[in-house]
């Protein structure tokens, strides 16, 4: 373990639109996408913390008439996304480093409070972006993997990565404690298929993941 701060930006830079063929037809993502759809008026402001290729989130959000804002630390992501999803505006920025004078109705975070961060790190992203930067009444999301690791280094999806996780139990307490409201909080398993055929890695170089998804509002 080391306090040295890392970047996920080589990481995902190595990966790059294949990315989104390893998480092709998540059920735990798609049902969070159709929550923030149906609670949502249209013309909402959203924030996509490691918005990847853009697809599905910032795609379907934005399909939806919102107005989506995704930043991410990996600059072939980001390029990526501004072809993928034009409609929508994308910044090349580490959530660690992103203080806007704004606050948002919606607020995403899917899978990207894993690499290159420490538990430290995730619980003070997770309390600043609920507490300062999501708008009182509005919604926020976020999907990861439920384990108590800190700065971990191992292989992911064939790739060297220094890798971070939170319990259930401590990440339900991080998002009360900011003040969030829990709508729903729901544990599923994933295995990433899509990458061996999007030739990523090798199949023995995946393994069935445990998500955890939680839904939640800030209170008026």
């Amino acid at each position: 373990m080391t306090s040295q701060r890392h970047s996920a930006g080589p990481l995902f830079d190595s990966i790059g639109q294949s990315y989104e063929l390893a998480f092709k037809d998540l059920p735990s993502q798609r049902e969070s996408l159709e929550w923030i759809i149906s609670t949502t008026t249209p013309s909402s402001s959203i924030l996509d913390i490691g918005s990847g290729t853009g697809n599905p989130v910032a795609s379907t959000l934005s399909s939806a008439g919102h107005h989506v804002l995704g930043i991410d630390v990996s600059p072939a992501m980001i390029s990526c996304a501004q072809s993928n999803v034009p409609s929508a505006t994308f910044k090349c920025i580490d959530i660690r480093d992103f203080f806007p004078e704004e606050q948002y109705d919606v607020i995403a975070i899917f899978f990207s409070l894993i690499a290159s961060v420490s538990q430290k790190e995730i619980k003070e992203i997770v309390t600043r972006t609920i507490k300062d930067l999501l708008k009182p009444g509005g919604i926020f999301v976020w999907e990861g993997l439920p384990i108590d690791v800190d700065q971990v280094e191992l292989k992911w999806m064939g790739k060297d990565a220094v890798v971070s996780g939170l319990s259930k139990e401590e990440s339900l307490r991080v998002v009360r404690e900011a003040g969030l409201e829990i709508v729903k909080d729901e544990e599923s398993k994933w295995l990433p298929e899509g990458a061996v055929e999007a030739g990523i890695c090798k199949r023995e170089e995946v393994w069935e993941e445990e998500h955890l998804v939680i839904w939640g509002r800030k209170p008026e």
